[in-house]
């Protein structure tokens, strides 16, 4: 038989067996105690007193606790939403110690409490450089040194404040989404999609906090001394190799917060969730919400060039300034490159968003009636383009440039039909709507590379260019008119055709020169 206990509005059915209970719904619990349990009433009172029990009165419970009749308390991994201690101010036992169930993820996470404040870092020790120099010093500095050290000073605490609101994010934010997939709600919301290596981030910053910023505190409070920034040159390694995480984070940033706004669309559970997260970041960090907090450690890094260049105009001493010079030239460089990984990685993207655009590649308007199984053949091999393949001969990443809705027509006097034409680096591509599907195009003429398109605006007629596309002998293959909606849009599509014409026939030419270069660096080495 079983003893049935009323369960946060469920059923609890707890059945003597042998030496222990069993539960039927998720918890199993015996005490050491062998004598019969006293009768009870409700299934709280029931886990209260057990737990009580095993545990003693000052613990509280944050796992689901599975309880066996041994000499030893055996927890899963499983977190539940048991958050009240097991006694009551007066320390007296209290008659229910469950939370009753969150009616929303707001009120859960509220409910929750993530452990001990992030101590990653403290708090720093003294509010201005002033209080770790010694007067004496600080009393005859010049006016270019006193801004040297404000300057370094506002690194250190800049550097301190973005450590911090990583640290928020961490444990607030990330710990929390972590919390709800342990409690099964939103699983399906990878963390990494959302925070990405945000905590390989703060280590990085850890590293160059510890390594770099403390020494150059402690030595300035132990000698009374200047802040010294040959100190902050010690960095210079970070930026070489340990760095690295923060090239993941930029070039993966723009899918994060694709992912984020797409999601919050689809799922109302996590749209709360963000919700949530903006209230936590505006009541911790100025007013911030979680976008502008995600945001911080790509423009981190791109002001340390700056801040150090800063550090360097005022500081006076010959050595110094060659220290300081050689780190930012170190720092300037990663933050270059790590422009250039964020730079393709966009315009990768944008390649991938006009992709999912163009249906078909349909220059040749054939049925099936015209071709045969081997013509098919042939055309299935040919008939196609991809836009993500890398720039024929110039072998570098195609660049999307701009996009025009236009009408086109052969000539003057014919039918203008609907177009969208795409700009990239190396060629034109027009397209026309398709009507069955409003968000795809199909491409209706082969793309036309800008070093043989010639395009000149027609003076008689409005908003209107004349493209003509050659071969590579010079003849004229095709032409036709585009007419732009206005004449904003119409001088804007000739500009950037001019320029992007210009652009490429200059990467050309650069690598043609670079190839008769190096032939005849060739030839000369074989004459010789």
């Amino acid at each position: 038989s079983f003893d049935t206990l009323p369960l946060a509005g469920q059923t609890l059915l707890i059945q003597l067996q042998g030496n222990h209970y069993d539960a039927t719904n998720e918890f199993t619990y015996s005490t050491k105690d062998t004598s019969p349990l006293p009768k009870l009433r409700t299934a709280e009172s029931f886990l209260a007193r057990s737990l009580h029990d095993e545990l003693g009165a000052t613990d509280n419970i944050g796992d689901i606790a599975r309880l066996k009749r041994c000499n030893s308390v055996e927890f899963d991994d499983q977190i539940s939403s048991i958050r009240r201690p097991l006694t009551n101010h007066d320390g007296e036992h209290p008659d229910h110690v469950l939370t009753p169930k969150a009616k929303s993820i707001t009120e859960q996470l509220d409910r929750s409490t993530f452990g001990a404040p992030d101590t990653a870092i403290p708090p720093l020790e003294f509010q201005n450089w002033t209080e770790i120099v010694a007067d004496t010093i600080v009393e005859g500095l010049p006016k270019k040194t006193m801004d040297q050290q404000h300057h370094i000073w506002e690194l250190i605490t800049t550097e301190h404040n973005h450590i911090t609101m990583l640290s928020t994010v961490i444990s607030t934010l990330l710990h929390a989404l972590r919390e709800l997939h342990a409690e099964n709600v939103l699983t399906k919301i990878d963390e990494y999609d959302v925070f990405l290596n945000i905590e390989k981030i703060r280590e990085i910053h850890l590293t160059f906090w510890d390594e770099c910023i403390v020494p150059l505190i402690q030595r300035a409070h132990d000698t009374g001394d200047l802040l010294n920034p040959e100190d902050l040159a010690n960095a210079g390694s970070l930026f070489e190799g340990e760095f690295n995480p923060l090239f993941e984070y930029c070039i993966k940033y723009i899918e994060s917060r694709s992912f984020i706004k797409t999601q919050q669309h689809k799922n109302a559970d996590f749209k709360e969730y963000i919700t949530w997260c903006d209230a936590q970041t505006r009541s911790k960090h100025n007013k911030l919400e979680l976008d502008a907090i995600l945001i911080k450690p790509i423009q981190r890094i791109q002001k340390y060039p700056y801040m150090i260049k800063d550090i360097l105009k005022k500081t006076v001493d010959d050595d110094t300034r060659t220290i300081l010079s050689n780190f930012h030239e170190k720092v300037s460089v990663f933050v270059e490159s790590l422009n250039r990984a964020k730079e393709e990685k966009e315009e990768q993207q944008q390649i991938e968003n006009i992709k999912e655009r163009i249906e078909s590649y349909s220059v040749l308007n054939l049925n099936s009636s015209q071709t045969n199984e081997q013509i098919n053949q042939l055309l299935k091999t040919y008939n196609k383009f991809d836009l993500a393949d890398r720039v024929p001969l110039l072998n570098t990443q195609r660049k999307f440039l701009h996009e025009n809705a236009c009408k086109l027509s052969p000539n003057p006097d014919s039918k203008a039909h609907d177009v969208i034409l795409f700009l990239f680096s190396d060629h034109i591509l027009i397209t026309r709507p398709n009507k069955s599907s409003k968000k795809k195009n199909r491409i209706i003429k082969q793309p036309l590379t800008l070093d043989r398109v010639v395009i000149e605006e027609m003076k008689d007629s409005s908003h209107t260019n004349l493209l003509v596309y050659l071969n590579e002998y010079g003849s004229l293959v095709d032409m036709f008119l585009l007419t732009s909606q206005n004449q904003e849009q119409h001088t804007t599509l000739l500009n950037a055709v001019t320029r992007a014409k210009d652009n490429y026939l200059r990467e050309k030419n650069k690598l043609y020169t670079e190839l008769d270069a190096s032939k005849s660096l060739s030839t000369n080495s074989v004459n010789s």
